[in-house]
């Protein structure tokens, strides 16, 4: 796993540890990884602007 790779928080495993799953662009699993939360990184996500 590299640094800055998207994943899904599946599972809290404690109040600052979590279950990630990390899958390719077909949605398979390629790995689960428990995670800090100070390892984690929050990413945000802007809506698309509209063309008029």
């Amino acid at each position: 796993m590299q640094r800055g790779q998207v994943g899904t928080i599946v599972e809290t495993l404690s109040p600052a540890v979590f279950l990630v799953e990390f899958a390719d662009m077909q949605g398979e699993a390629y790995a689960f990884l428990t995670v800090t939360e100070a390892d984690l990184l929050v990413l945000h996500h802007q809506p698309a602007l509209k063309v008029a």
